[in-house]
């Protein structure tokens, strides 16, 4: 699964469970969303990185 897939599966995932409070998102949908928060969390780590860099 390419990042941009991961993307929108969760992304459709999330607007299914706003539509419908029950509904359960599958393993891969899952998957989906860690893998997004995954890649957020490093270019949060990198851009830190880089200003941090900057400011020395």
């Amino acid at each position: 699964m390419t990042l941009e897939e991961a993307k929108a599966m969760a992304f459709n995932a999330a607007q299914e469970r706003l539509l419908n409070p029950d509904y359960q998102p599958t393993k891969d949908e899952l998957a989906a969303i860690d893998l997004v928060l995954i890649e957020q969390k490093r270019k949060r780590v990198a851009d830190t990185e880089n200003t941090h860099a900057t400011l020395t």
